[in-house]
C-alpha cells in the first residue's frame, strides 16, 4: 500500500518544455533540404489557390480534393510532367504532416491515379534534357573570364619564368621554336653566348610558369619569332629579340605596381581581367571536373580540401544522395592542361584569397 497519492506535478518546468518543443521543431524543419522546402512551398501554394477557387477546404485538406487537382494537373492541353504530380503529392502531405493532420495522399485512390497517369499513352512526352556543358564549350566561358591585354600576359609569363628560376639571359634570346610543351612540363631551349642552353619548368601549387606560358602562347602564337620581344595591347610584337635590361626594367615595373605581392601573386593578378575572374575559374572547373551539385559547391569550405600529389581530395559533408550526412571523399586529380585545370584554379584562388584577406582568411 501507497504511503501517499501519486504527485500530478509536471517532472519538467514548463519553460524547458518550450525550450524543448522549439529544438524539435528545428529538427523538424531541417529534416528537408532547404531547396526542397521551397518547391514544397511553390506547390503547396497552387494546390491551396486552385481548391480555394473550387469552394473546398485545403487543411485539412480531402482525398478527393487532392483527386480533383490531379486530375486538372493531368489534364490537357497542357498536361504536367509524372514528375509534377508526384511532387504535389509529397507537398500536400508534408503540409498536412507538419499540421499534425492525416495526409490526404495517403488514400489508395491517389496511388491508383497516379498508376493509371503513368500507363496513360495521353501523358506528355518527356521535356528534352539539357544538353551537358562540352568541354570545347567550357573553354569559350572561360575564355571570356581571360584578359585580353596582350602585354600582360606577357609580363606575367616572364615573372613566372624568372621566380622559378630561368636564365634571364635565356629568355632574352628564346623564341617558339624553342618551347616544347609536354603533359606535365614545358622545355625551354635558348642560345646563351653561343652555348646551347636548356631549362625544365613545371607547375606546383605555389608556382605556376608553364600555365603563364601557355596563355601567353594562345595570344602570341609563332607569329612573332622571341618569345618575350615587346608588344603592344593587341599582341603586335616588334621583330626584334629584347635586349636583357628591356626585361629587368618590365620585371621591376611590374612587381613595384603590386607592393607586398610574391611573384606568383603579381603573376597570378596580371592574368585576371576583375577581381573575381579566379573565383569563377575556379567555380566552373570544380564544378565540371567533379560533376558536383550547385548546393554541394556551396557547402564547401577550405578546411575540407585536402591537398595530395595527385591532385585534391574534396570532402563533401552533405549532399542531395546524402541528406544524413555521413559525407563522402572526392578525388579532383590534376589536369592535362593548366588551362582546364581545376586543381591550379583553385590554387590560384586560394592564394588570390590569401593576398587580398590575409591573417583574416
Amino acid at each position: 500500500m501507497f504511503d501517499a497519492a501519486p504527485s500530478h506535478e509536471p517532472r519538467v518546468p514548463a519553460s524547458d518544455l518550450d525550450a524543448l518543443i522549439e529544438a524539435a521543431a528545428g529538427l523538424f524543419a531541417t529534416s528537408l533540404a532547404e531547396q526542397t522546402r521551397r518547391t514544397y512551398a511553390r506547390r503547396w501554394t497552387a494546390f491551396e489557390a486552385w481548391v480555394a477557387h473550387a469552394g473546398l477546404a485545403s487543411l485539412p485538406a480531402e482525398p478527393e480534393a487532392l483527386l480533383l487537382y490531379l486530375a486538372f494537373l493531368a489534364s490537357p492541353p497542357a498536361p504536367a510532367a509524372m514528375s509534377t504530380l508526384y511532387g504535389t503529392v509529397a507537398a500536400v502531405n508534408r503540409i498536412h504532416l507538419e499540421a499534425g493532420l492525416a495526409q490526404p495522399g495517403g488514400d489508395p485512390a491517389v496511388s491508383v491515379l497516379l498508376r493509371g497517369y503513368a500507363r496513360s499513352a495521353r501523358r506528355p512526352v518527356a521535356r528534352k534534357q539539357v544538353d551537358a556543358l562540352r568541354l570545347g564549350q567550357l573553354r569559350r566561358v572561360l575564355a571570356s573570364l581571360a584578359h585580353t591585354d596582350a602585354r600582360r600576359t606577357r609580363d606575367a609569363a616572364l615573372i613566372a619564368l624568372d621566380a622559378s628560376g630561368v636564365d634571364l639571359r635565356m629568355l632574352s634570346r628564346l623564341t617558339w621554336s624553342g618551347v616544347h610543351f609536354g603533359e606535365s612540363s614545358a622545355q625551354l631551349t635558348s642560345i646563351v653566348d653561343g652555348k646551347r642552353k636548356r631549362a625544365t619548368v613545371r607547375d606546383t601549387a605555389d608556382s605556376t610558369p608553364m600555365h603563364a606560358l601557355t596563355r601567353w602562347q594562345c595570344i602570341a602564337g609563332e607569329a612573332q619569332r622571341y618569345v618575350f620581344a615587346s608588344t603592344d595591347r593587341d599582341g603586335a610584337a616588334e621583330g626584334r629579340p629584347p635586349h636583357l635590361s628591356d626585361l629587368e626594367r618590365t620585371i621591376a615595373a611590374r612587381r613595384s605596381s603590386f607592393v607586398g605581392l610574391d611573384a606568383q601573386s603579381v603573376t597570378d593578378a596580371l592574368l585576371l581581367a576583375d577581381p573575381w575572374a579566379a573565383r569563377d575559374r575556379a567555380l566552373l572547373l570544380f564544378g565540371f571536373t567533379g560533376a558536383f551539385r550547385r548546393t554541394e559547391l556551396c557547402d564547401v569550405v577550405w578546411k575540407d580540401l585536402t591537398a595530395r600529389d595527385e591532385g585534391l581530395v574534396v570532402l563533401l559533408r552533405r549532399s542531395k544522395t546524402d541528406p544524413l550526412g555521413r559525407g563522402r571523399s572526392v578525388g579532383i586529380p590534376y589536369g592535362r592542361s593548366a588551362e582546364t585545370c581545376a586543381v591550379r584554379a583553385m590554387q590560384t584562388w586560394r592564394r588570390q584569397m590569401t593576398t587580398t584577406l590575409g591573417a583574416r582568411f
